[in-house]
């Protein structure tokens, strides 16, 4: 029996995979680099990059907003109109985004 899961999100996040997976057909052109700064393609790649290092290093967000000490659980939000990657849900209540 298969379990079905509707509306579930999955992401990878290592970023070597990220990388290989954006840019190694591509690596061997001259000026490569040069000619991409800039593109779509590469402030796509730049930004998700981003938020990969974020959720790699959750716990050290936390001990920079001064909240380590709090319980929370963090998650991911989206409607068909926006999405907000790095939600922390606080015990105390707040959430930071």
């Amino acid at each position: 029996m298969h379990k079905k899961t509707k509306n579930t999100l999955y992401q990878l996040i290592d970023p070597f995979c990220l990388f290989y997976n954006n840019f190694s057909p591509s690596l061997n052109e001259d000026g490569y680099w040069i000619q991409n700064y800039g593109t779509p393609k590469f402030y796509n790649w730049s930004g998700y990059a981003f938020e990969v290092v974020c959720l790699n290093h959750i716990e050290q967000i936390k001990v920079a907003l001064g909240i380590s000490g709090i319980q929370s659980q963090t998650y991911t939000w989206q409607n068909p109109n926006a999405q907000i990657d790095l939600l922390i849900d606080r015990a105390d209540k707040v959430i930071n985004g």
